[in-house]
């Protein structure tokens, strides 16, 4: 990597951290973001395990059968993150509340056969690789 890019990469990681402090900071106050079609609950031992952390979410690949599809989202990072499922049109049909370390949840949405992406939708993250793929058989 070049020494430009390595510094401004390095710039973008410490913003996206500061976005993540504000935004929990924000929450505090009383303000959260609304959550959008798709149900969240406490995280379980139920659905397919998801870890996301620094800047991935583990496994990158899912694969699930259509209907009702639940997620257990855990964050590993020191970062704050959330998981969404966005579909091919970039509707997000579900997404977690923004998991501080160490904090869980569990989502489930109504999927039909089809491709979807799971991602972090806090500013930056997707960007720097937090994403990966839901893939959802009949």
């Amino acid at each position: 990597m070049q020494p430009d890019r390595r510094h401004l990469r390095s710039r973008i990681r410490r913003l996206v951290v500061r976005t993540g402090r504000l935004g929990s900071r924000i929450e505090r106050l009383g303000f959260h973001g609304s959550r959008l079609v798709g149900s969240a609950s406490s995280a379980s031992a139920e659905g397919t395990a998801v870890t996301v952390k620094d800047f991935k979410i583990d496994p990158v690949d899912v694969k699930a059968s259509a209907g009702t599809v639940t997620l257990a989202v855990s964050n590993a990072g020191p970062t704050i993150h959330n998981v969404a499922i966005r579909d091919a049109s970039g509707k997000v049909l579900a997404t977690t509340k923004d998991l501080k370390a160490g904090e869980s949840e569990t989502i489930t949405a109504e999927l039909a056969a089809g491709s979807y992406t799971t991602f972090c939708s806090l500013p930056g993250h997707e960007s720097l690789g937090t994403k990966g793929t839901l893939e959802v058989g009949s």
